[in-house]
């Protein structure tokens, strides 16, 4: 059966901005085939100066948003996938994989700012 299937577009349907410790908390809660859409747009593009009017703090925490769920996937945490919405748009989703029984969460969920000092360093 060959029917359109009608698309969003960016201005019809605006998914609020995921900042890097949801994605973190997310990723550390979820379950098994969980998802979670953690950006909406073409991130490639909205994270530089030609991508659409936006201030450098908005451009840059989409930029550590993208970071975080690249590190979460390199770890085996998260399944990184795209939804195409329509033109130059698409949907990015982190899918929660399966973890070893015992294991904890990716170390990509845990802020670097929290990670544990060695006790030479501390002294």
């Amino acid at each position: 059966m060959n029917a359109a299937i009608p698309f969003q577009t960016v201005n019809e349907a605006v998914a609020p901005r995921i900042s890097e410790f949801e994605l973190r908390a997310w990723a550390i809660q979820a379950q098994p085939g969980d998802v979670l859409e953690y950006h909406r747009g073409f991130l490639a593009i909205d994270r530089t100066p030609l991508g659409p009017p936006m201030s450098d703090e908005e451009r840059s925490a989409i930029a550590r948003t993208g970071a975080v769920a690249m590190r979460l996937a390199s770890e085996g945490g998260v399944h990184l996938v795209q939804r195409r919405l329509g033109p130059g748009s698409c949907s990015y989703l982190a899918i929660a994989r399966r973890r070893p029984r015992g294991s904890p969460a990716c170390s990509a969920a845990v802020p670097r700012e929290t990670a544990t000092v060695p006790l030479e360093a501390a002294a």
